[in-house]
């Protein structure tokens, strides 16, 4: 090493060398940069319906930016129990819902829903079909126990916008990265509509890996929590469903 720095400081070729490096440096940051979407503006949408899911999740609260770990455990546990296939653990959808502001919130303060969707749309879109899932859901050792809970997130309308995430790079740069873009947009689309500031409790952030896109968004309809938390021993109550014409599919 001592002897290519030394070629280096003596050449009189240094500075071409330096500034080739630099440009190499500078086109792998480029690329990186064009694969996460940042030379494109981001698509606010209005109206877009977000869910139904049911959900396996885990309660965290602490940093935002240590929540890597928690997904990971998630989707070991996904795959222990059978409810994922092995060949799907880096591709099945996951989703994180985000209850406090990180902004206004100490950061060992913040609380989360780590969650790995279980069932979308139609198949869990009524109390029958929830009802079903769950009934087979509270055999597992897993949930018996309460190492992690089941809850229902009902079609929800919402504000919300989509982000590049590439397989090639990491996923939480991908995920920090469209969340650094996709919140302040957001909330400024928010604040711009009257009326619908006060009903956002919280975003849900939506990870299709196998689609390489996550959907943030901020439901706009007024119901207690985003997600409802089912307790798989006693009878069903679900908030009603939201949707209308108007709204399109995230």
């Amino acid at each position: 090493m001592s002897a290519i720095m030394e070629f280096i400081s003596e050449s009189p070729y240094t500075a071409t060398l330096l500034g080739g490096m630099a440009l190499v440096a500078l086109g792998g940051a480029s690329l990186i940069a064009y694969r996460l979407g940042l030379f494109k503006g981001l698509v606010i949408k209005d109206n877009v319906l977000l869910g139904p899911y049911l959900v396996i999740y885990r309660e965290v609260k602490g940093p935002y930016s240590r929540l890597g770990p928690e997904f990971a455990a998630l989707a070991k546990q996904m795959v222990d129990t059978g409810l994922v296939h092995v060949s799907e653990q880096n591709t099945h959808p996951t989703l994180g819902v985000y209850l406090t502001n990180p902004r206004t919130t100490p950061p060992n303060e913040c609380r989360a829903l780590v969650g790995s969707v279980y069932k979308a749309g139609p198949e869990v879109a009524t109390r029958a079909d929830v009802d079903r899932m769950c009934g087979l859901l509270s055999k597992l050792s897993v949930v018996r126990t309460g190492e992690v809970k089941v809850g229902h997130i009902p079609a929800s309308l919402c504000i919300a916008t989509k982000t590049p995430l590439p397989g090639e790079l990491p996923a939480g740069l991908s995920v920090a990265a469209g969340a650094l873009r996709a919140y302040p947009a957001l909330t400024r689309a928010v604040a711009g509509k009257e009326g619908i500031d006060s009903m956002v409790k919280g975003s849900i952030e939506y990870y299709n890996w196998q689609a390489g896109q996550m959907v943030v968004a901020m439901p706009v309809i007024k119901r207690d929590s985003i997600l409802v938390p089912l307790d798989l021993a006693t009878p069903l109550t679900m908030a009603s469903l939201a949707g209308g014409s108007k709204a399109s599919k995230a």
